[in-house]
């Protein structure tokens, strides 16, 4: 006798078409899912059904479960397709619409986080949500079944109550999003204010700024490290580099290929989930140079580099932009390919060897992760170790990095997780940012040249006509950039001028500043909209950073610079008026807004502009002098014989500075009054060093 197999194949549903891959992996899905738009819209509407809304991203493992266990599920995808629209969304798309309705499950529950799971009326009202929904009950949560068949019969016989709590959301959602100038005066005191907050949120024994998850928050080591410089606080630093040095001691980090997990389990930094964004890399490589800036201390400088050659060799296009993920697992798999078992590792290294390696590593037959099982983590110092094992330090340290390439090797044999290789306008240009950072500090040529790949990208992709498109995927371009895309693009363009000293970057940049005031500023309230048009009624502005910066932080930022470059006071008038915007919601609680204070840090305090005149490369020694300075709020130019002219033309700030005695001068001013300029590397370098101890 024959036995039969049975699989079910699903005809594709709506989704079939889209680009994304967090999409596609739901277009056979049973559940009849939408894309976000009119269509879905227009079919709630005329067949009077309320919409299901599920939120997600390609590299969140729970979504993963849940469209196995629960959307998989028969008995909930008919209950779905008989009384529900449903929409599936990928937030790193459409930002705008997770923005609206992860709020409203905040509001509703205290907490939020994905998959979001919400259920709205047909003209998109909120009116019940959730995150990660079971298919039956599990203890105190409930099962989507129960959820689908409440609401089911609430819509046909109680529909008032829906309406009335969707009308209550709505106006809640207007209130949480309105904001009108404060009357009150700017001050730096709340800079002392948030300080004293981050250090009552700081884990002084493993560093962080909570116990359980742990987030890393660049966006609170940005604020520390300027803190520190301007208010030489030693707390200030400290809580940064024991948090910086914790990570990346941490199973957080990949100690094989280099990068960042995205967050914690616990206190320790050493069980992570594992997906690996673009954003967190690229704002985490950034706050290590920073480090390193401050102390000169090598093992800043070393993981810096470790997470810009990962981003380099595992996220990088071959067309010239970054990807924007890389998964935990690959499928229901979570982990797997980042864990090891103590035989795993002595059967590759061999038994002396692996034995040194278990103990640097933290590796136990028992296992840190379960069954066996263990995530790296650096459990015990190269000095411990060379005295155990008789050796010198610097042998332990070659050993732990010759075992590092074999498992790697090892490792890469695995399947590796899947790669989310949509490109996004907005993190791509954290990562052109970054890649600046470290040409300048570390001089590597790779770094800049895949800044200036990836800029070009979204120049020849993404930007037509001065319109930025969010998403590139598949030869595809879509949807309407955010003011997130263009403050954050118009600041890689502002730091590929800084550092190449091409005056198209600027003009660029010039360009995109014209369409972030057009297109996003409130010009009666201040501020700039997150979107260009309503959304449901409600208009999106928000100042909050959280573990990327607000857009309307970078925005001001961008103008504040742009001030100094072009001597516009006008434009600090904007950045004045959106600061007084947000200023009474930052008095109640500036730790949510610790970037939109460096850039009141850079609006308030003295700023520099360093010009520097030169024939040639003469200019070179002095820029790797400044660079490897930690000196915020300043303005580089470069003028020589190439782009003299055209800089001329954008600002007055190069009128009449020359060349003095035959090399390379340097302008420094302040509130557009110039010193006289220094021509001597040492007078250079004595004058950054009087800042330091200023």
């Amino acid at each position: 006798m024959k036995a039969h197999i049975f699989i079910t194949i699903y005809v594709p549903n709506k989704l079939i078409k889209e680009k994304s891959p967090y999409l596609l992996r739901n277009a056979q899905s049973p559940v009849n899912w939408h894309p976000w738009g009119e269509e879905a819209f227009k079919r709630a509407k005329e067949e009077d059904k309320p919409i299901l809304l599920s939120i997600g991203y390609s590299a969140c493992y729970w979504c993963i479960v849940m469209e196995k266990e629960t959307y998989d599920n028969q008995e909930v995808a008919e209950l779905i397709n008989e009384n529900f629209i449903p929409i599936k969304v990928d937030r790193e798309e459409l930002p705008e619409v997770d923005e609206v309705y992860i709020k409203f499950v905040e509001l509703m529950t205290g907490q939020a986080g994905w998959p979001l799971t919400v259920f709205l009326t047909p003209d998109l009202k909120p009116f019940f949500g959730g995150t990660y929904f079971p298919p039956y009950r599990s203890g105190p949560l409930p099962g989507l079944v129960e959820v689908l068949r409440v609401i089911t019969d609430t819509w046909k016989n109680n529909r008032n109550d829906i309406i009335e709590v969707s009308n209550r959301a709505t106006e809640l959602l207007k209130r949480a999003y309105s904001y009108k100038p404060s009357k009150d005066v700017l001050s730096m005191d709340i800079m002392e204010v948030a300080y004293e907050q981050l250090a009552s949120k700081y884990d002084e024994g493993y560093g962080g700024f909570s116990f359980h998850p742990k987030f890393p928050m660049p966006t609170f080591l940005f604020f520390l490290h300027r803190f520190y410089w301007r208010y030489r606080k030693d707390f200030a630093i400290k809580m940064s580099l024991n948090t910086l040095t914790n990570m990346a001691l941490g199973g957080i980090h990949d100690h094989l290929a280099g990068g960042f997990h995205r967050y914690s389990t616990d206190r320790y930094w050493m069980i992570p989930h594992f997906e690996k964004m673009l954003y967190d890399n690229a704002l985490l490589a950034r706050a290590y140079l920073e480090a390193y800036l401050l102390t000169k201390d090598d093992f800043m400088k070393g993981v810096a580099i470790k997470t810009l050659d990962w981003m380099l060799s595992e996220l990088s296009s071959p067309e010239g932009g970054f990807y924007t993920s890389i998964a935990a697992g690959y499928g229901y798999d979570e982990g797997s390919y980042y864990l090891w078992t103590m035989d795993d590792i002595v059967g590759l290294l061999g038994e002396k060897i692996g034995k040194i390696v278990c103990k640097y590593y933290g590796v136990t037959q028992r296992g840190n992760y379960g069954g066996g099982k263990n995530v790296l983590y650096v459990r015990r110092s190269a000095e411990s170790l060379a005295s155990e094992f008789n050796l010198s330090v610097e042998e332990v340290k070659n050993i732990v990095e010759g075992s590092n390439k074999i498992l790697l090797n090892e490792r890469r044999k695995r399947r590796m997780p899947d790669i989310d290789d949509k490109i996004l306008t907005s993190w791509n240009s954290l990562a052109i940012s970054a890649m600046c950072m470290g040409f300048q500090v570390l001089r590597n040529e790779r770094y800049l040249k895949s800044a200036v790949s990836a800029a070009n990208f979204i120049v020849n992709n993404m930007y037509k006509n001065g319109v930025l498109l969010r998403r590139y995927r598949d030869s595809d371009a879509a949807y309407a950039g955010t003011l997130e895309d263009y403050a954050f693009f118009m600041n890689c363009l502002l730091d590929l001028f800084e550092t190449t000293f091409d005056p198209n970057w600027l003009e660029l940049a010039l360009e995109l500043k014209d369409e972030i005031i057009n297109r996003f500023y409130d010009k009666e309230h201040g501020g700039f909209f997150k979107t260009e048009d309503r959304f449901s009624d409600i208009i999106l502005k928000d100042g909050k950073d959280g573990s990327i910066p607000s857009g309307n932080s970078f925005a001001i930022m961008n103008l504040i610079r742009l001030s100094e470059i072009l001597c516009v006071p006008k434009l600090l008038e904007i950045a004045k008026k959106s600061f007084l915007t947000f200023w009474d919601r930052i008095k109640q609680n500036p730790v949510e807004y610790t970037y939109m204070l460096t850039a009141l840090d850079y609006y308030i305090s003295p700023k520099s502009e360093f010009i520097f005149v030169c024939s040639d490369n003469d200019c070179a020694p002095f820029l790797h002098v400044l660079w490897s300075e930690f000196i915020p709020n300043k303005v580089v130019l470069v003028c020589n014989s190439e782009n003299r002219e055209r800089i001329e033309r954008i600002t007055p700030i190069i009128k009449d500075k020359k060349v003095v005695g035959g090399g390379a001068s340097v302008y420094i001013c302040e509130n557009y009054t110039c010193k006289l300029p220094i021509t001597s590397l040492d007078g250079f370098y004595n004058y950054l060093k009087s800042l330091r101890s200023a």
